[in-house]
């Protein structure tokens, strides 16, 4: 079952998710929809490997 979720954008988010939809020939909720679902899976990976964390905090 989906669920209908209403956000307020700023101007300026709005007009750069706007560009970037255009550019991806994807309508703005796609854009967004596609770029949760990114994080989401992002989320998921960090959350099951340990190490991720630690990735770029070594000086050599």
């Amino acid at each position: 079952m989906a669920k209908k979720l209403t956000i307020q954008l700023p101007d300026d988010l709005e007009s750069k998710l706007t560009a970037q939809a255009e550019k991806l020939n994807l309508s703005l909720e796609d854009l967004i929809m596609q770029l949760l679902a990114q994080s989401v899976k992002l989320a998921d990976t960090s959350e099951s490997d340990p190490i991720l964390p630690l990735l770029g905090t070594l000086r050599f």
